[in-house]
């Protein structure tokens, strides 16, 4: 097979497109970043017999997609979006945004399988009244221009809320929401042919138990 390519950076952990690129019989494998875990695109992508693979990112954990992209007979599978937990104590988790694709460009997708992806909010921070970020589009979130999507399976992918701070004497509230568990349309165009939706799930976050020692 095709040798994996990793690398950790802000934008695109393996490619920063602002050209015109064309991507074929290659594999993206624990690549991560910010945003793009393996490929961050504001320029012009096109991609044919390609896998993702176990990619990371908070936004887009294979793709992120400013520009415009084509997908052709490719896999994204395993990769996954994950929201920083609040960093001090009453902040509140972030959004993890399209498990596989973060899509605010325009985009098409033929003939492919997208599996196993997913979207986590970041938990809260460790006060009470903290909330849980949002999973939104465990394999897409897509806004902008447009989504095209025909031919393609959507399998296993999920969705899951962060978990909330705790509250004083019981048990906290504001846990994280999911929403979309393939798919999430935030605005803009989506049209889809012949596609099939298998075990997708949505689920929120966990609401954290009482601080200890409080009363109730």
């Amino acid at each position: 097979g095709f040798p994996p390519i990793f690398t950790i950076a802000t934008e695109g952990g393996a490619v920063y497109n602002t050209g015109a690129l064309s991507i074929t019989n290659t594999i993206f494998e624990g690549n991560s970043c910010s945003s793009g875990g393996a490929i961050y695109n504001l320029g012009v992508l096109f991609m044919t017999n390609t896998t993702f693979e176990g990619n990371s990112g908070i936004g887009g954990g294979a793709l992120c997609n400013i520009g415009s992209a084509t997908s052709i007979n490719c896999s994204f599978i395993a990769n996954n979006a994950g929201g920083p937990s609040g960093e001090q104590s009453e902040a509140p988790g972030s959004a993890g945004e399209g498990g596989a694709i973060y899509n605010t460009g325009s985009l098409l997708i033929s003939s492919s399988l997208v599996s196993s992806n997913i979207a986590v909010g970041g938990s809260s921070g460790s006060s009470h009244y903290s909330e849980g970020g949002p999973g939104i589009g465990g394999a897409i979130f897509t806004g902008g221009s447009g989504l095209l999507i025909s031919n393609t399976d959507f399998i296993n992918n999920a969705v899951t809320g962060g978990q909330a701070g705790p509250e004083e004497g019981e048990l906290g509230s504001g846990a994280g929401a999911g929403y979309g568990g393939a798919i999430f349309l935030s605005s803009g165009l989506l049209s889809g042919t012949k596609l099939r939706f298998i075990n997708n799930a949505a689920t929120g976050g966990v609401a954290a138990g009482p601080i200890s020692g409080a009363s109730g």
